[in-house]
């Protein structure tokens, strides 16, 4: 089989160059480091989507967040715990306090388990 260097493409023996981006195809592909989701030319939502992680907990507690992220970690299921700021008001219209939602996501393999632990942790706090 031939590897096309740019895509990651494979094709037949008898193809030599890349149909779609017209590159020589090569015999074997060099394996990529991993690249960090911050370091990516992407969106976030557009990351979150490639990588198939699914929304498991939302709570505005980091301390409940971050309990629940030790204890997945701990059961060997890795997750990205992203903030989203907004702003409520309170005491008045003029004092307004900021409010952040704290979302934990989890691999699409990873969910069903997570489900459950994370009901045992939320239960138990």
């Amino acid at each position: 089989m031939q590897f096309c260097p740019k895509c990651g493409y494979e094709y037949k023996t008898n193809i030599e160059v890349c149909p779609d981006c017209g590159r020589k195809l090569i015999a074997k592909l060099k394996q990529k480091k991993r690249k960090k989701i911050r370091n990516l030319d992407i969106s976030e939502e557009e990351a979150l989507s490639q990588l198939k992680l699914k929304l498991l907990y939302v709570t505005r507690s980091k301390i409940y967040a971050g309990f629940l992220k030790e204890t997945l970690e701990s059961n060997k299921i890795p997750c990205l715990i992203k903030s989203e700021a907004g702003y409520s008001l309170r005491v008045g219209a003029l004092i307004r306090l900021p409010i952040s939602d704290i979302k934990l996501y989890v691999r699409e393999e990873d969910f069903e388990k997570s489900c459950e632990i994370k009901e045992q942790v939320v239960d138990s706090l």
